[in-house]
């Protein structure tokens, strides 16, 4: 059973199959065979790097390529070098740039989303400590948390998700850890009955 493919599909095949021959003659002869394949795909992977939509990624990915080239051949003067490698050292740096401080893959998000994060033991411990006793002291709460070194950096990242209310005298659940407590302790006495 052979699959039919519409005109419109081959169509849009072969515009772009054009435009990358288009792109990589035109650009062996300013930068040269081999750093073609990096002018190729760096501005996408940079794109990459910010947008999960296509159509962003593809406008992003042309506006990194056209100021990669624009910027390296600035950097070529200033450096007085060659075009090719100045364009593709451009290119990488703003690839690294992106690397680094994208807001959802960079390794900058990365390093803050782990900073951020709570062990789920702690979670747990913390959640169902409260749920069962009620509003505790911080050194209550830590006599009765299995890890109470790290309960105060837990207790303050809880706070910032929204589950724990710190006051002064007392640590307590809102309304949203008292619902993540109920889930965990369900969940625990589900797996202890099996």
């Amino acid at each position: 059973m052979a699959i039919s493919i519409g005109l419109p599909v081959v169509l849009i095949d072969y515009v772009l199959t054009t435009c990358v021959s288009l792109v990589v003659v035109s650009a062996v002869s300013m930068v040269g065979v081999i750093l073609v394949v990096g002018l190729l795909i760096t501005p996408a992977a940079t794109a990459y790097l910010l947008s999960d939509r296509l159509d962003r990624m593809m406008i992003l990915s042309a506006v990194f390529g056209v100021t990669s080239v624009i910027g390296g051949l600035y950097l070529c003067i200033w450096l007085d070098s060659a075009g090719g490698g100045a364009i593709m050292l451009f290119c990488t740096l703003q690839f690294l740039v992106v690397l680094i401080v994208a807001p959802r893959y960079g390794m900058l998000a990365r390093w803050l989303q782990k900073r951020r994060m709570v062990p789920q033991q702690d979670l747990e411990d913390i959640l169902a400590a409260l749920y069962r006793h009620g509003p505790l002291s911080r050194a209550d709460l830590a006599g009765r948390i299995a890890a109470p070194r790290k309960s105060p950096r837990s207790l303050n990242n809880l706070a910032l998700q929204g589950f724990l209310k710190l006051t002064d005298a007392a640590v307590e659940l809102t309304e949203k850890g008292r619902t993540e407590a109920r889930r965990i302790i369900r969940s625990h006495r589900l797996w202890e009955t099996y």
